[in-house]
């Protein structure tokens, strides 16, 4: 009867740890349905969930498609920046030229 137990207060632990995993993805995730800047150390905990053992596979699915969301807004902002420099180097050529 105490393995029973044991197996059942192992089973809760992992319940919690995989609820609280669950509660730092969600509220990540709203963050980057609003396309705010995510913070780079909240990048990291999502990228060390991949890693643990402990993560449910549904929530490391869930994660990597916010890291994909999260690297896709990286890329457009990096090609609007890239954008921005070559249009204004164009610019100021053709204000010399004039």
């Amino acid at each position: 009867m105490s393995r029973l137990y044991e197996s059942i207060n192992k089973a809760h632990a992992e319940y919690l740890k995989n609820k609280s995993y669950q509660k730092k993805i969600h509220d990540v995730k709203n963050i980057v349905s609003d396309e705010q800047p995510v913070p780079k150390e909240l990048q990291d905990e999502l990228r060390s969930f991949l890693m643990k053992d402990d993560v449910h596979p549904y929530l490391k699915s869930e994660t990597y498609d916010i890291l994909l969301s999260l690297n896709e807004i990286d890329m457009r902002t990096a090609a609007a920046q890239k954008m921005n420099e070559v249009l204004g180097g164009s610019r100021q050529r053709m204000k010399q030229h004039l």
